[in-house]
């Protein structure tokens, strides 16, 4: 995909391979700052890298997925991966940085992006648009589609050199309806209706509209669904057992599902700046001191099961 390609691995920025790895407690959170997305959104992929294969790096081996998938049998797969992967291996960064862009790319770019992928940008002859279009109508005979094929290049190569070039390709995509070209070349990470309910009640639970930099010097509340929260407030011993096991995993997400900011997790870091465990440790206490009655660990138990620490649930019950 050439220029297209070079957008999915950003060496502008920050790269969080060389600070973190899937052990630190800030993996998901360092990804979603480096490539600006949203934290819910990193981990949803996250999840998807896992299940593809990566290895305990955060790096996919080419050869895993080849193993694994039977999407590397096709051409056009191939192409994808070969388009943004490094050294045979596509890092958890570059993976994200290229679902991005399959999200908030304009349409025509994106378009231009596919015409990439089917002949690495080369010029579409007969021959290949006879086999791209086989894919497409596997069930018709040979004749159907080479009568499917003379009629396309016909049509598309107002040229006439037996090839179609990128600007005849877009010329001939563009005529179609918008809305049929968008409905193909759409993308999303989170579906549109699950956004909008985050949304929703993340705007919910700013309270007076303050916005998030005048808010950054201190703890915000817990965002909360709106339901009260039912149960007791944690105790010391409590809040230590969770600590021993929260640690060692993403607390930073743990800390923003509580309702703190980056800013106020930066805090924590600088009073234990190589302790961890004491960082979480301050951060469950400043939580139950700054939420007072509203700290209970009903509240507690949500926060956990929306960072994927569900498993430690348990460890609320006295």
């Amino acid at each position: 995909m050439g220029a297209y390609a070079s957008n999915f691995k950003d060496d502008s920025g920050v790269i969080v391979a060389e600070f973190s790895d899937p052990t630190k407690g800030d993996w998901v959170t360092a990804h979603a700052e480096a490539t600006g997305m949203a934290v819910v959104e990193v981990e949803r992929l996250w999840q998807r890298f896992q299940q593809l294969g990566c290895n305990e790096q955060g790096v996919l081996p080419i050869e895993v997925f080849q193993q694994k998938s039977p999407l590397f049998e096709d051409v056009f797969a191939r192409n994808i991966l070969r388009s943004f992967k490094e050294q045979d291996e596509i890092h958890f960064q570059t993976f994200l940085n290229a679902l991005n862009w399959c999200e908030d790319t304009e349409t025509e770019a994106k378009v231009r992006g596919v015409f990439h992928l089917i002949n690495n940008g080369s010029p579409i002859n007969k021959d290949l648009m006879f086999r791209v279009l086989k894919r497409v109508y596997p069930d018709d005979s040979d004749q159907a589609v080479q009568r499917t094929t003379d009629v396309f290049m016909s049509q598309v190569d107002d040229k006439n050199q037996g090839s179609i070039d990128e600007d005849q390709f877009m010329k001939w995509v563009l005529k179609m309806p918008k809305e049929s070209i968008e409905a193909v070349t759409q993308f999303h990470i989170i579906p549109p209706e699950i956004n909008e309910e985050a949304h929703k009640a993340f705007v919910s639970g700013s309270p007076g509209g303050e916005s998030l930099e005048g808010r950054s010097a201190r703890v915000r509340p817990s965002a909360r669904t709106g339901a009260t929260a039912s149960g007791a407030i944690p105790v010391d011993g409590i809040l230590m057992a969770l600590t021993d096991r929260a640690y060692t995993r993403d607390w930073h997400l743990l800390a923003n599902k509580l309702g703190f900011l980056r800013a106020d997790v930066q805090q924590f870091e600088k009073q234990y700046p190589r302790d961890t465990k004491k960082q979480v440790s301050l951060m469950l206490k400043t939580w139950r001191d700054q939420e007072g009655q509203n700290a209970t660990t009903g509240v507690l138990a949500q926060a956990l099961r929306g960072s994927n620490m569900a498993d430690l649930v348990p460890l609320l019950s006295p």
